[in-house]
């Protein structure tokens, strides 16, 4: 997370770079400078926005599984789960989901006379991804504003 930090901080500084003459204008600058902040920002962090819901179970003939695919709500911006792993590198890597209009998908395969447990593997998944999501919620809001810093003071260097 620390490095797309930095990535997201030297590209806000190289377009701050950039900017005409025009936007450093008395009456620009700070319009100018709230929209180069507001697009460099980690977005909303996503969260969960309801129960989880499946579709049938899928049976293949001549097996004993089945695979039963599960659509998990989420509001906010997905692209952020792709920090869980990153806030906790020692451990195993967190659960995988697809990401489709509004849902983190996932397809789980179980045996057949134990589909009852699927809602049991959702929840173990929806609390692992929250433990891995609790050190991004803390710190993003925190980036957020080392960011907006960072602009403030590429905007007053380019001024000076």
């Amino acid at each position: 997370m620390h490095d797309a930090w930095q990535a997201l901080e030297r590209q806000l500084r190289e377009h701050v770079k950039g900017l005409p003459e025009a936007e450093f204008e008395v009456g620009q600058r700070e319009r100018a400078y709230q929209a180069v902040t507001a697009s460099y920002r980690f977005p909303e962090l996503p969260e969960f926005a309801g129960q989880a819901e499946h579709d049938a179970p899928a049976f293949r003939q001549g097996s004993d599984q089945a695979t039963v695919t599960v659509y998990i709500p989420c509001k906010g911006d997905p692209t952020l789960f792709r920090f869980y792993h990153g806030s906790r590198p020692y451990s195993p890597p967190p659960p995988a989901f697809d990401v489709e209009n509004g849902f983190l998908v996932k397809s789980y395969v179980v045996e057949k006379r134990r589909l009852e447990t699927i809602d049991q593997l959702v929840e173990q998944d929806i609390k692992t991804l929250e433990s891995f999501f609790a050190e991004v919620r803390r710190v993003v809001p925190l980036f957020n504003e080392q960011l907006e810093a960072a602009a403030k003071q590429a905007f007053d260097q380019k001024v000076c």
